[in-house]
């Protein structure tokens, strides 16, 4: 590797807004959380009363509404008036599996219950007051964790990552800083070394996702790559991610076109797999199973969108901007929606999926680089940095983010692994 410088309205009204919000429902963790506190209410009045202790369910496949109310003791009388009442926030014919389920009962029945579904925005609470019962959306609020990881590779980065308890969304995350300058699949070593702070979201006690990797590093021998966001609204990405010479780690394009490539066969003079015979490669193939999605390598222009080729099966070529580059991928299964020759599309943006179209063996995907016109090895391109700073920019960056984020990263005692966080830390005491 080469050195480089570098917060629902209390009562949901209207089928429209009920459907659009149950939408937005999807299935995840099944850990149980504590009840929210019971409100806080005006002194001069009666002090309301204690709730029981809750029980705390999920549902499983095949349960509904009554089913799991059954299973604690609650009366079918009680259980058919909160249904009722629920179903004005909330369609009950569709609760996803693994919905917490908070269940406050006493002598008398039901007291309260709360569903959450699974990384839902907000939960459904019905409550017993009067001789009915009355239920509402509750919203429930976000909090940003730090999270600090640091490991050594074994056999690769991504099995390794996973086996020191990271997750696969943050390994891809992580992958995505270095992308421009490392290849994950064939520049690692064992031995290697890898650091980073990241933003967990947490929501009613479960993670749901990542914000942003503050800062990371990657270490092979006397080799650190370092990385720190710097965020700007004016960019079309949310920030960039700068080492601490001010150059952005992002380049004009990717070295592959998706994240942790396998390379199966290099540019050059090969042995053709089909015919046998021995034949110029002007391209790089990339060993990935069938329906991977291809990104574009970077901006730019769809100049052609070729299908049923005997060659290269559906292919696509792209000009990017005024870089003078351009590349080609081949043998896809099919192109994305709305790639079509003469769209725009954005770095990153997937333009289609891999497939074994055309000649082909194996589902792979055949990636060309021109620059000016030229056939070039992809394995050898580098794209530039489409960003540096002003010294006065990269001076206040070092102040503000860079030193700050890079010393919480090496010294493991800075940072606990869950540290409450909304913003910018100020800097660390020496300890």
């Amino acid at each position: 590797m080469s050195r480089l410088k570098r917060t629902w309205p209390p009562l949901v009204a209207g089928g429209a807004l009920i459907l659009a919000f149950f939408l937005l429902l999807a299935g995840l963790s099944t850990r149980p959380a504590p009840p929210a506190s019971p409100p806080a209410v005006d002194s001069t009045q009666a002090p309301a009363r204690a709730l029981p202790e809750p029980a705390y369910d999920e549902f499983r496949w095949g349960d509904n509404l009554a089913s799991l109310l059954k299973r604690h003791a609650i009366p079918d009388e009680q259980a058919a008036e909160a249904s009722l009442a629920l179903s004005g926030v909330t369609d009950l014919r569709s609760i996803p599996v693994h919905t917490r389920a908070t269940v406050y009962s006493a002598d008398s029945g039901l007291v309260r219950l709360r569903l959450t579904p699974p990384r839902s925005p907000g939960a459904f609470q019905v409550e017993r007051q009067g001789g009915g019962f009355i239920a509402r959306a509750v919203p429930l609020p976000e909090d940003t964790l730090l999270r600090r990881f640091e490991g050594e590779i074994e056999n690769s980065f991504y099995e390794s990552f996973i086996a020191s308890g990271g997750t696969a969304e943050l390994a891809v995350k992580y992958i995505e800083v270095f992308q421009f300058v490392l290849y994950f699949s064939s520049e690692t070593r064992q031995g290697d070394r890898y650091r980073l702070i990241a933003e967990e979201i947490w929501r009613d006690g479960e993670r749901i996702g990542y914000g942003h990797i503050l800062a990371a590093q990657y270490i092979q021998n006397s080799d650190t790559l370092t990385a720190v966001w710097r965020p700007d609204s004016t960019d079309e990405f949310g920030g960039e991610y700068f080492d601490a010479e001010g150059i952005s780690f992002r380049r004009d394009l990717l070295r592959a076109p998706f994240s942790a490539a396998r390379v199966t066969s290099t540019f050059g003079l090969r042995k053709h797999p089909i015919f046998g015979t021995w034949k110029k490669h002007y391209g790089v193939d990339f060993g990935a199973p069938m329906g991977t999605p291809v990104v574009a390598a970077g901006s730019g222009v769809v100049t052609k969108a070729v299908r049923g080729d005997k060659g290269l099966g559906n292919w696509l070529h792209i000009k990017h901007d005024a870089t003078g580059f351009e590349t080609r991928y081949g043998h896809l299964k099919r192109f994305a929606r709305g790639i079509y020759r003469g769209a725009r599309v954005k770095q990153g943006q997937v333009i289609g999926y891999v497939g074994m179209t055309g000649l082909a063996t194996a589902p792979h995907l055949h990636y060309e680089t021109f620059r000016d016109g030229r056939r070039m090895n992809p394995m050898l391109v580098r794209g530039s940095p489409i960003q540096k700073l002003t010294e006065a920019e990269r001076a206040a960056f070092l102040h503000d983010r860079y030193e700050p984020w890079r010393v919480r990263m090496e010294r493991r005692g800075y940072l606990a692994l869950e540290e409450g966080y909304q913003g910018p830390l100020p800097w660390p005491e020496e300890p």
